[in-house]
Protein backbone atom coordinates (compact mmCIF):
# COMPACT_ATOMS: atom_id res chain seq x y z
CA UNK A 1 0.00 0.00 0.00
CA UNK A 2 1.59 3.22 -1.20
CA UNK A 3 1.03 6.32 0.91
CA UNK A 4 2.89 9.61 1.23
CA UNK A 5 3.34 9.46 4.99
CA UNK A 6 2.87 6.01 6.61
CA UNK A 7 2.64 7.41 10.15
CA UNK A 8 0.06 10.03 9.25
CA UNK A 9 -1.85 8.06 6.62
CA UNK A 10 -1.88 4.55 8.11
CA UNK A 11 -0.68 4.20 11.69
CA UNK A 12 -2.27 7.29 13.25
CA UNK A 13 -5.76 6.72 11.74
CA UNK A 14 -5.72 3.03 12.75
CA UNK A 15 -4.53 3.56 16.32
CA UNK A 16 -6.36 6.82 17.05
CA UNK A 17 -9.52 5.57 15.37
CA UNK A 18 -9.50 2.47 17.57
CA UNK A 19 -8.89 4.55 20.69
CA UNK A 20 -11.67 6.98 19.79
CA UNK A 21 -14.22 4.21 19.30
CA UNK A 22 -13.25 2.49 22.55
CA UNK A 23 -13.36 5.77 24.46
CA UNK A 24 -16.96 6.09 23.26
CA UNK A 25 -17.55 2.51 24.38
CA UNK A 26 -16.35 3.44 27.85
CA UNK A 27 -18.43 6.62 27.91
CA UNK A 28 -21.60 4.81 26.86
CA UNK A 29 -20.91 1.89 29.24
CA UNK A 30 -20.94 -0.71 26.46
CA UNK A 31 -20.09 -4.10 27.93
CA UNK A 32 -18.84 -6.09 24.94
CA UNK A 33 -16.89 -5.15 21.81
CA UNK A 34 -16.00 -7.27 18.79
CA UNK A 35 -12.96 -5.69 17.15
CA UNK A 36 -12.16 -6.17 13.48
CA UNK A 37 -8.39 -6.63 13.39
CA UNK A 38 -6.38 -8.57 10.81
CA UNK A 39 -4.06 -11.49 10.26
CA UNK A 40 -1.55 -8.73 9.54
CA UNK A 41 -1.48 -8.23 13.32
CA UNK A 42 -0.52 -11.89 13.75
CA UNK A 43 1.91 -12.96 11.02
CA UNK A 44 5.35 -11.38 11.04
CA UNK A 45 6.80 -9.22 8.32
CA UNK A 46 9.74 -11.57 7.95
CA UNK A 47 9.32 -15.00 6.39
CA UNK A 48 9.26 -17.54 9.25
CA UNK A 49 11.00 -20.86 9.48
CA UNK A 50 9.57 -23.68 7.36
CA UNK A 51 6.51 -25.29 8.87
CA UNK A 52 5.57 -22.34 11.07
CA UNK A 53 1.81 -22.28 11.67
CA UNK A 54 0.46 -18.92 12.75
CA UNK A 55 -1.93 -18.93 15.70
CA UNK A 56 -3.68 -16.42 17.91
CA UNK A 57 -0.70 -16.53 20.27
CA UNK A 58 1.46 -14.82 17.66
CA UNK A 59 1.92 -11.09 17.14
CA UNK A 60 3.44 -9.17 14.28
CA UNK A 61 6.21 -7.33 16.09
CA UNK A 62 8.60 -6.64 13.24
CA UNK A 63 6.70 -4.50 10.72
CA UNK A 64 7.93 -0.90 10.59
CA UNK A 65 7.05 2.39 8.95
CA UNK A 66 9.46 1.56 6.14
CA UNK A 67 8.80 -2.18 5.92
CA UNK A 68 5.12 -3.10 6.09
CA UNK A 69 3.50 0.08 7.50
CA UNK A 70 -0.02 -1.20 6.79
CA UNK A 71 0.70 -4.37 8.75
CA UNK A 72 2.26 -2.25 11.50
CA UNK A 73 -0.91 -0.16 11.74
CA UNK A 74 -3.04 -3.27 12.25
CA UNK A 75 -0.77 -4.66 14.96
CA UNK A 76 -0.50 -1.38 16.89
CA UNK A 77 -4.24 -0.73 16.68
CA UNK A 78 -5.13 -4.14 18.10
CA UNK A 79 -2.52 -3.86 20.85
CA UNK A 80 -3.99 -0.48 21.80
CA UNK A 81 -7.44 -2.06 22.04
CA UNK A 82 -6.28 -4.82 24.38
CA UNK A 83 -4.45 -2.32 26.56
CA UNK A 84 -7.55 -0.15 26.91
CA UNK A 85 -9.62 -3.23 27.75
CA UNK A 86 -7.27 -4.17 30.58
CA UNK A 87 -7.82 -0.77 32.18
CA UNK A 88 -11.61 -0.59 31.77
CA UNK A 89 -14.79 -2.55 32.39
CA UNK A 90 -15.78 -4.07 29.05
CA UNK A 91 -15.12 -7.35 27.28
CA UNK A 92 -13.17 -7.53 24.02
CA UNK A 93 -13.03 -10.13 21.27
CA UNK A 94 -10.74 -9.70 18.27
CA UNK A 95 -11.56 -11.04 14.81
CA UNK A 96 -8.43 -11.40 12.68
CA UNK A 97 -9.37 -12.08 9.06
CA UNK A 98 -6.93 -12.82 6.26
CA UNK A 99 -7.46 -11.58 2.68
CA UNK A 100 -11.23 -11.22 2.33
CA UNK A 101 -12.90 -12.47 -0.84
CA UNK A 102 -16.51 -12.76 -1.95
CA UNK A 103 -19.25 -10.66 -3.54
CA UNK A 104 -19.27 -7.05 -2.31
CA UNK A 105 -22.28 -4.99 -1.24
CA UNK A 106 -21.59 -2.28 -3.82
CA UNK A 107 -20.20 -1.91 -7.32
CA UNK A 108 -17.06 -0.08 -6.23
CA UNK A 109 -13.77 -1.52 -7.51
CA UNK A 110 -11.33 0.31 -5.25
CA UNK A 111 -10.97 -2.38 -2.59
CA UNK A 112 -7.85 -4.50 -2.94
CA UNK A 113 -9.65 -7.85 -3.18
CA UNK A 114 -12.12 -6.67 -5.84
CA UNK A 115 -9.34 -5.01 -7.84
CA UNK A 116 -7.15 -8.12 -7.77
CA UNK A 117 -9.84 -10.47 -9.09
CA UNK A 118 -10.91 -7.96 -11.75
CA UNK A 119 -7.30 -7.54 -12.84
CA UNK A 120 -6.88 -11.32 -12.96
CA UNK A 121 -9.92 -11.77 -15.22
CA UNK A 122 -8.92 -8.83 -17.40
CA UNK A 123 -5.56 -10.41 -18.17
CA UNK A 124 -3.24 -8.16 -16.23
CA UNK A 125 -1.51 -11.19 -14.70
CA UNK A 126 -1.53 -13.38 -17.80
CA UNK A 127 2.21 -13.10 -18.40
CA UNK A 128 3.48 -12.00 -15.00
CA UNK A 129 1.83 -13.44 -11.91
CA UNK A 130 2.52 -11.85 -8.50
CA UNK A 131 4.57 -14.04 -6.18
CA UNK A 132 2.59 -13.07 -3.09
CA UNK A 133 0.73 -15.75 -1.18
CA UNK A 134 -1.71 -15.21 1.67
CA UNK A 135 -4.55 -16.69 3.67
CA UNK A 136 -8.05 -16.08 2.33
CA UNK A 137 -11.51 -16.03 3.86
CA UNK A 138 -15.08 -15.57 2.61
CA UNK A 139 -16.65 -12.22 3.45
CA UNK A 140 -19.77 -13.96 4.77
CA UNK A 141 -17.62 -16.06 7.11
CA UNK A 142 -16.11 -12.84 8.45
CA UNK A 143 -19.55 -11.35 9.03
CA UNK A 144 -20.81 -14.55 10.65
CA UNK A 145 -17.68 -14.76 12.79
CA UNK A 146 -18.38 -11.34 14.27
CA UNK A 147 -21.92 -12.31 15.20
CA UNK A 148 -20.88 -15.63 16.71
CA UNK A 149 -18.10 -13.96 18.67
CA UNK A 150 -20.59 -11.53 20.18
CA UNK A 151 -23.07 -14.25 21.06
CA UNK A 152 -20.73 -16.80 22.66
CA UNK A 153 -19.51 -16.14 26.19
CA UNK A 154 -16.53 -18.44 25.70
CA UNK A 155 -15.24 -16.08 23.00
CA UNK A 156 -14.64 -13.24 25.47
CA UNK A 157 -11.02 -12.18 25.75
CA UNK A 158 -9.88 -14.18 22.75
CA UNK A 159 -8.50 -13.53 19.29
CA UNK A 160 -9.81 -15.49 16.32
CA UNK A 161 -7.97 -16.18 13.08
CA UNK A 162 -10.40 -16.27 10.17
CA UNK A 163 -8.39 -17.72 7.32
CA UNK A 164 -7.82 -20.72 5.13
CA UNK A 165 -5.38 -23.13 6.72
CA UNK A 166 -2.84 -22.44 3.97
CA UNK A 167 -2.09 -19.48 1.78
CA UNK A 168 -3.27 -19.00 -1.80
CA UNK A 169 -1.57 -17.06 -4.56
CA UNK A 170 -3.10 -15.30 -7.55
CA UNK A 171 -2.26 -18.29 -9.73
CA UNK A 172 -4.05 -20.65 -7.33
CA UNK A 173 -7.12 -18.45 -7.57
CA UNK A 174 -6.93 -18.42 -11.36
CA UNK A 175 -6.92 -22.22 -11.39
CA UNK A 176 -10.09 -22.28 -9.29
CA UNK A 177 -11.72 -19.69 -11.55
CA UNK A 178 -10.73 -21.69 -14.63
CA UNK A 179 -13.00 -24.52 -13.43
CA UNK A 180 -16.12 -22.32 -13.43
CA UNK A 181 -18.64 -22.93 -16.22
CA UNK A 182 -19.49 -19.25 -16.80
CA UNK A 183 -16.07 -17.70 -17.45
CA UNK A 184 -15.36 -18.93 -20.98
CA UNK A 185 -15.01 -15.34 -22.21
CA UNK A 186 -12.14 -14.78 -19.78
CA UNK A 187 -10.28 -18.10 -19.88
CA UNK A 188 -7.64 -16.82 -22.31
CA UNK A 189 -6.86 -13.95 -19.93
CA UNK A 190 -5.82 -16.26 -17.10
CA UNK A 191 -2.17 -17.13 -16.47
CA UNK A 192 -0.97 -20.56 -17.51
CA UNK A 193 2.33 -20.76 -15.63
CA UNK A 194 2.68 -20.48 -11.84
CA UNK A 195 5.24 -18.11 -10.35
CA UNK A 196 8.04 -19.24 -8.06
CA UNK A 197 6.47 -18.69 -4.65
CA UNK A 198 9.07 -18.84 -1.90
CA UNK A 199 6.74 -19.15 1.07
CA UNK A 200 3.19 -20.40 1.61
CA UNK A 201 1.88 -19.22 5.00
CA UNK A 202 0.03 -21.67 7.25
CA UNK A 203 -2.70 -20.73 9.74
CA UNK A 204 -4.33 -22.53 12.66
CA UNK A 205 -8.03 -21.69 12.40
CA UNK A 206 -9.20 -24.33 14.90
CA UNK A 207 -10.22 -21.79 17.52
CA UNK A 208 -12.74 -20.22 15.16
CA UNK A 209 -14.09 -23.66 14.31
CA UNK A 210 -14.22 -25.02 17.86
CA UNK A 211 -15.19 -21.96 19.90
CA UNK A 212 -17.29 -20.01 17.41
CA UNK A 213 -18.57 -23.05 15.52
CA UNK A 214 -17.57 -21.42 12.24
CA UNK A 215 -17.65 -23.62 9.14
CA UNK A 216 -15.33 -22.03 6.60
CA UNK A 217 -16.57 -21.68 3.02
CA UNK A 218 -14.36 -23.44 0.43
CA UNK A 219 -12.40 -20.98 -1.70
CA UNK A 220 -13.91 -22.52 -4.83
CA UNK A 221 -17.40 -21.47 -3.68
CA UNK A 222 -16.19 -18.05 -2.55
CA UNK A 223 -14.55 -17.31 -5.90
CA UNK A 224 -17.55 -18.61 -7.82
CA UNK A 225 -19.89 -16.25 -5.98
CA UNK A 226 -17.47 -13.36 -6.31
CA UNK A 227 -16.73 -13.78 -10.01
CA UNK A 228 -20.40 -14.24 -10.82
CA UNK A 229 -21.19 -10.94 -9.07
CA UNK A 230 -18.40 -9.10 -10.87
CA UNK A 231 -19.52 -10.37 -14.28
CA UNK A 232 -23.23 -9.78 -13.69
CA UNK A 233 -22.56 -6.23 -12.54
CA UNK A 234 -20.23 -5.35 -15.44
CA UNK A 235 -17.25 -4.73 -13.19
CA UNK A 236 -14.84 -6.59 -15.45
CA UNK A 237 -13.57 -5.07 -18.67
CA UNK A 238 -14.76 -7.22 -21.61
CA UNK A 239 -12.10 -9.66 -22.64
CA UNK A 240 -12.20 -8.62 -26.30
CA UNK A 241 -11.05 -5.12 -25.31
CA UNK A 242 -7.74 -6.37 -23.95
CA UNK A 243 -4.52 -6.06 -25.91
Amino acid sequence: MNVEDPQRDLVDPAVNGTKNVLNSVIKQKVKKVVLTSSCAAIASQAIPEDGKIWSEDDWNNDSTLSEGPYRLSKSLAEKAAWKITEQNDFDLISINPAFILGPPLSKRKDSTSIARICELLEGQYKNQVPKSCFGVVDVLDVANGHVLAYEKEEAIGKRFILSSSKGFGIYDMSEEIRKLDFVDEYIDNLPTSPPDIHHVPLYNNNRAKNVLGLDFTPISETLSNMVKFLIENDLIQPANNNN
